[in-house]
């Protein structure tokens, strides 16, 4: 596998300066700007890239303190990369692998794929198995696009694993189901956490 691209999360006040610099040092060129919809407010993304395209440096940035990139930027005192993109060649049996491998993927809810079928033409077979797998799926002039992103660790860095089929962008049209999964699923773990029963607690008062 390659690298597709490196997502980066920017303190609001940095983000036009280490633009610059990502821009100077490494020679990229960016591509049109984003706004990605966060539940909790807008995310600013801007695209550098090399000049084939094949490397891209995804950076964000929000004035908004509780979208997911403030929280990361706030968890890791200051800007990082927030998640690092592979791009494999052969989507099904990477997804396969990772189920083997008992890695725990992003769980995407049924009604994306609902949509989905709406959406875009596709194959009975093919959209329950992207269901299944919980990949998400996008398509441009250039060709289709799947993507899955593994479950956040405990510092929240996390992968995403790309397909590209001739397609150009980054999948903007899922990052807001993409933040929404990851919140959904991170008030869960905090929800089973505080259920947990606290043996340290009752050793104490023991």
């Amino acid at each position: 596998m390659d690298i597709d691209h490196i997502s980066v999360a920017l303190s609001y006040h940095d983000y036009l300066s280490l633009m610059l610099q990502y821009r100077a040092i490494f020679q990229l060129e960016p591509t049109p700007s984003f706004d990605v919809t966060d539940p909790r407010g807008l995310i600013q993304s801007q695209v550098l890239q090399n000049h084939n395209g094949r490397f891209r440096l995804a950076l964000n940035a929000s004035a908004s303190p509780d979208t997911a990139s403030n929280r990361f930027v706030r968890q890791y005192g200051g800007s990082g990369i927030h998640h690092v993109a592979l791009r494999t060649s052969a989507m099904r049996e990477t997804s396969a692998a990772l189920q083997q491998a008992g890695i725990p993927v992003l769980p995407i809810p049924g009604n994306y794929y609902r949509d989905l079928a709406a959406r875009f033409d596709l194959p009975a077979q093919t959209h329950a198995w992207m269901q299944d797998h919980h990949i998400l799926f996008d398509q441009d002039s250039g060709g289709d696009f799947h993507q899955l992103y593994t479950q956040p660790g405990s510092k929240a860095f996390f992968f995403e694993l790309v397909q590209r089929d001739g397609y150009q962008g980054l999948g903007a049209p899922n990052a807001f189901v993409r933040v929404t999964a990851q919140q959904r699923l991170e008030a869960t773990i905090d929800g089973l956490t505080q259920d947990a029963p606290n043996h340290d607690a009752g050793e104490k008062q023991a």
